[in-house]
Formats: structure tokens, C-alpha cells, sequence
């Protein structure tokens, strides 16, 4: 955890943990030619009693000759602001603080005092919440190479009686008596329990456990990289997963690759459960383009065709474009990152009548249309086939699609008549039929797919 002649910010809130951890340390800099700096956080939630834990700690690292920084910080306020859990933001700032203290002095590590216990409230505490094997990972012994827990394998006995054989005294926190807590109930009631009628080591089991759970977690996130890495496709403003790829993957990299894919997005997993996971998954089910799961900060899923989209969200209600499709010819629909081809073919007999795959290719009568398509936004009033035919709006609704996914399905429009909407049969009216011998195909992809594929030409033949 430490290398000679390291410079360790050492955080000391005055409980028994971290005082044990400020005595340990302390004895050890000489051999181990640390630099040691003490760090406490007053979070001002416990009045006069917060007080007089910073005043401690001053004053044993005065008697003991240790550097000592310390800052006040109103967490209670700050946590009412974001409207966030208290013992959570409390964390954060504490971390923060821990952070920014360690880069102003120069330490290259923080010696925060969590020990077996701690280890075991927060296996079960995980294990009840439905935690996989990430969560039930518990608490590192190391974090980015820079937080260190020196004490992890230590229980909170063994850290009593080290203090005790010293002589040195330490500040209880009144608030860790208070069962109303989950927290406290499972140290003060549920371990005693479990150690007194079914093993008397249990912190140690589950501390093995959470070592074998963090090895398994290692091993299956380099396995989902590996697979993200493989399957992802960059876009301008997002991410593309094939369908395909993740159905063809164990559904446990499944969701992890998923999970890869909105940190990527995101920046972060924070307010990300296995319900948004599951939900994304859900996607992946045939006939389910078009539909689109919204996830918190702004990020939204959406099937497009053979692929799940991963982008930040923008106003499906302002989406609005318009786009000349050429026959034969292109065009890019730039706002939703889609291609558009369309081809001229012959065909001879009624056999060989070719059929559309809904999701991205469509066979229409070329004696029935324009020299030149329109992919555009929906439009009130649109019909699909043109005039006395069903309107696009009752549609979607019929086919279940969220309103906020409508804005953003491209129309392809000849004259007035919407012809075709990918992930849907072509206008009846359009279609290719027997006695036709042209035909024209509408080809849809991802840009990014289309631009790195080989061997794409202008023209589609429809085969004879």
C-alpha cells in the first residue's frame, strides 16, 4: 500500500478506526520513511459534539508531532441542495476535501481507517439491496492507486484492544448508537446475531467473500471490455450497439457491456440500478424498434433498426429535418445519424418478387414514384399511402412507440404520401407487386457502420 519515502495524508475523524490508524502509522513512518500529514473534516452534523472531535484530533497530533489540516464543511445544507442522502454527501465531501488536501501537500496516498467490520456491515448491506458480484465486491483495500485502507483485515476488537494496550483514548460518535439507522442495526444486532447462532467468524467469511466476489468482478469487466470494445460502434454524438452482438453474448457480459456503454456516455454509473440495465436488454427483443428508455442525466437508449443508441438527449419535439433522397443516389440525415441509399433493379418473374426486411431495406413499384424521395420529420396530418389511408400518428400509437421516439423516425415521403417508415411493411399502395418489373430499394443504415463497411456501391440491384 505504501513505498519508502511516500507522502500519506492520513484521515482522522477522533473514532477508535482512525485513531488506531493514526498510532499505527505514526510508529511505522520511521521505518518505512513516511511523511505523514493528518487530515480531519468537521461536517458540523453533531454541534458542539463535532467540535470537540476536531479539537481532539488538534491536539493528540500536537502531542505527537504530526501536521494537522483541517476544514469545516456544511454537509446537512449541502445535502439538502441536491437533495441527496445525507451520510452520502457526507462521503462525497469528505472525499473531496481528502482529494484536494492530498494534491496540495503532494501525498501520493490517503489513509482512510475502514476495517473488517466495516467490511461485513457493507457486504450485507449489499447483499439485501440484490447486489451482483460488483457490489458484493465491499470496500477495496486500494482505490486508483491513491486511497489505501491499512486496517480492512482488522476487526473492530482487535483495533479496541491495540488502543486500549496504549493507553490512548478516542471520541464515540453519539450517532452510531442510533438503530433507526440500517447501518447500526446490522453492526449492533444482526452480526452479534449471526456470530452467537451460526458462525463465529462470520467477518472474516465475509470478508473472503467480498475477495473472491472482487476477483470474479475483475474478471468478467475485463471480459466486457474486451466485448464493448469489440462491439461498439463511435457515432458523432453517441455510442451504437449491434443487437445482434449483445443477444450473442452471455447475458451477464450482456449487461455489463450495456453498462460500459451509458458510462460512456454518462461519465459515470451514479443512479444507474440493474432495472435501467434490464430495461435496455428489453430493447434488444425483436419488433422493438423506435422505442426508447430514458435514463437519469439526460441519456437516452433507443432501438434504431438492428441497433441500440446511446446518446445525450435532445428535444424530440424540436427535431425537425428534410432531405432529398435521390434514385439511384444518398443523402445523410445528419440529426438522427442515419444513411439513406436508394437503387433501381429488374426482376422477371413473380418468384423472384423481393421482400422487405421492415428494418432496413425496402422494395417499392418504381413506375409509382418520383424521380426523387424526401426523408423528413412526421408532419401532422401524414398518411401512410397517401390520401384516405391510415394516418402515421394512429400508426405508432397502435404500434406502441413512445411519443418522444416519433419526432425522431425518418418518413420516406414520395410526393405526399408517406411510403415507408423503417421498422415497418412498406405503404401497400408502393409496394412492389407481381406484373412490376422495376423496382426501387431504400436501403437504411448507421452513418458510421456504412462508412466503414467495403465494397458499397451507388446503385442496389434487386437480382433478376
Amino acid at each position: 500500500m505504501v513505498s519508502p519515502d511516500e507522502h500519506v495524508l492520513v484521515a482522522v475523524s477522533g473514532g477508535a478506526d482512525s485513531m488506531a490508524l493514526m498510532l499505527c502509522l505514526h510508529h511505522l513512518a520511521t521505518p518505512l520513511r513516511l511523511t505523514l500529514t493528518v487530515a480531519h473534516l468537521n461536517h458540523q452534523l453533531r454541534g458542539a459534539e463535532s467540535d470537540a472531535d476536531e479539537e481532539f484530533v488538534s491536539l493528540t497530533c500536537a502531542r505527537v508531532g504530526l501536521p494537522f489540516v483541517s476544514e469545516s464543511a456544511a454537509v446537512r445544507k449541502e445535502a439538502e441542495s441536491a437533495k441527496g442522502n445525507l451520510e452520502e454527501e457526507a462521503r462525497k465531501v469528505r472525499y473531496k476535501f481528502l482529494r484536494r488536501i492530498a494534491a496540495q501537500l503532494g501525498a501520493s496516498k490517503i489513509a482512510v481507517g475502514h476495517n473488517l467490520n466495516d467490511q461485513a456491515e457493507t457486504m450485507l448491506l449489499r447483499l439485501f439491496r440484490g447486489s451482483g458480484p460488483q457490489g458484493l465486491s465491499g470496500i477495496y483495500p486500494i482505490v486508483d492507486g491513491l486511497v489505501i485502507r491499512p486496517l480492512l483485515d482488522c476487526s473492530r476488537h482487535q483495533i479496541l484492544r491495540y488502543l486500549e494496550r496504549k493507553g490512548v483514548t478516542h471520541r464515540e460518535d453519539s450517532t452510531n448508537r442510533d438503530t433507526k439507522r440500517r447501518r447500526n442495526r446490522i453492526r449492533l444486532e444482526l452480526l452479534p446475531y449471526l456470530a452467537d447462532l451460526f458462525n463465529t467468524r462470520i467477518l472474516e467469511s465475509l470478508s473472503r467473500t467480498a475477495e473472491f466476489e472482487r476477483e470474479t468482478a475483475d474478471y468478467l469487466s475485463h471480459k466486457a471490455e474486451e466485448a464493448f470494445l469489440d462491439l461498439r460502434v463511435k457515432l458523432d454524438d453517441g455510442i451504437a450497439l449491434p443487437t445482434k452482438g449483445l443477444s450473442s453474448i452471455h447475458p451477464v457480459l450482456r449487461g455489463l457491456v450495456i453498462r460500459q456503454a451509458v458510462r460512456c456516455c454518462r461519465g459515470t454509473l451514479k443512479g444507474i440500478t440493474a432495472r435501467h440495465v434490464q430495461d435496455i436488454q428489453t430493447l434488444c427483443r425483436p419488433y422493438r424498434s423506435g422505442r426508447r428508455i430514458e435514463l437519469p442525466r439526460g441519456i437516452i437508449v433507443r432501438r434504431q433498426f438492428d441497433d441500440l443508441i446511446f446518446r445525450k438527449g435532445s428535444s424530440a419535439a424540436t427535431l425537425q429535418f428534410c432531405y432529398e433522397l435521390p434514385v439511384p443516389g444518398h443523402c445523410v440525415i445528419e440529426e438522427i445519424g442515419l444513411e439513406f441509399r436508394a437503387g433501381r433493379g429488374k426482376f422477371s418473374h413473380a418468384s423472384t418478387l423481393p421482400q422487405s426486411d421492415t428494418l432496413g431495406k425496402a422494395f417499392f413499384d418504381a413506375k409509382l414514384l418520383p424521380a426523387f424521395l424526401v426523408i423528413r420529420s412526421r408532419n401532422a396530418g401524414d398518411r401512410y399511402g397517401g390520401p384516405r389511408h391510415k394516418k402515421v400518428k394512429k400508426m405508432l400509437i397502435d404500434a406502441k412507440i413512445a411519443a418522444q421516439a416519433r419526432a425522431e423516425l425518418p418518413m420516406v415521403v414520395a410526393r405526399d404520401a408517406v411510403i415507408w417508415i423503417p421498422g415497418f411493411q412498406p405503404a401497400r399502395a408502393f409496394k412492389v407487386r407481381p406484373g412490376s418489373h422495376d423496382c426501387v430499394v431504400v436501403e437504411v443504415r448507421q452513418r458510421k457502420k456504412l462508412e466503414t463497411e467495403m465494397g458499397l456501391s451507388a446503385s442496389i440491384s434487386c437480382g433478376d
